[in-house]
């Protein structure tokens, strides 16, 4: 386990004030989004399985356990 995972227990001072010590966690830095057209604004970059369909920024599904997805973004048959 990392440090900054228990930063509670471990701080790095960033600057001191009044006699206290301030630390701040760093925000972890992601990658770039690897979903394109994640708001739905078309069915455009979707591969839209049985009983999938895309229509006013929503994804619907009727219940017939179709799958909805992108080629490239993840493997197959991986879970996250």
């Amino acid at each position: 386990m990392s440090l900054l995972r228990k930063a509670s227990i471990v701080t790095t001072p960033t600057s001191y004030e009044n006699g206290k010590i301030l630390s701040v966690k760093p925000v972890p830095s992601l990658g770039s989004e690897l979903v394109t057209n994640g708001d739905f604004a078309t069915d455009s970059d979707w591969t839209l399985g049985t009983g999938w369909t895309i229509s006013g920024g929503a994804a619907n599904q009727d219940g017939s356990n179709g799958i909805l997805r992108q080629s490239n973004v993840a493997p197959l048959n991986t879970k996250f």
